[in-house]
């Protein structure tokens, strides 16, 4: 089975030198990678930011000891580098939600069959382009920049494929969204 997997509104930091006191950034990696170490038969696909991409190469081989986890958003910062154009951009103030939109749906390989997910900032307005105001829904809403970039993408993902269920976690309270 694909499992996507990612951390909703913030980054999962694998990295434990980048934790900090508060905001459960121990919590994601620690869960992720042994989902990813005790389950060889499964592929997780990791569909928000991360600093995996950042890791030295021994500890992303040690993390993905048996080859079955996938970072979704690898590449993010070469393509946007040299390929990501804002002027001609779909979305020119996000460039995660433009690289999800056309790197990472279109491509076969980032399909999910089910997703467990952690939450982070969140809001009710969070995909750039798509959600609209709660006063007037005719008008499209300005989500903040922390939702719109590290919510917004992963959320847009999960609303465009449906996935008929996959596991939230806010801190120790675990929930069901059946669609």
């Amino acid at each position: 089975m694909r499992i996507g997997i990612g951390k909703i509104g913030k980054s999962v930091l694998f990295n434990s030198k980048n934790w900090g006191a508060v905001g459960g950034d121990n919590e994601a990696p620690i869960l992720y990678e042994h989902l990813i170490t005790q389950n060889p038969e499964h592929t997780f696909v990791m569909l928000g930011a991360s600093d995996y991409d950042r890791l030295p190469l021994v500890e992303q081989e040690r993390i993905n000891v048996h080859g079955n986890f996938i970072y979704a958003f690898s590449g993010f910062s070469e393509w946007r580098k040299n390929q990501w154009d804002r002027s001609k951009a779909q979305h020119p103030s996000n460039d995660r939600q433009e690289f999800m939109e056309n790197i990472i749906m279109p491509n076969p390989k980032f399909e999910i069959e089910a997703g467990i997910f952690m939450c982070g900032q969140v809001a009710t307005s969070n995909v750039g382009g798509w959600a609209r105001k709660q006063t007037d829904y005719t008008q499209l809403a300005k989500p903040l920049d922390v939702q719109r970039k590290y919510a917004g993408p992963t959320i847009h993902y999960l609303n465009k494929f449906k996935l008929k269920i996959h596991l939230c976690c806010i801190s120790y309270y675990f929930f069901t969204i059946s669609g």
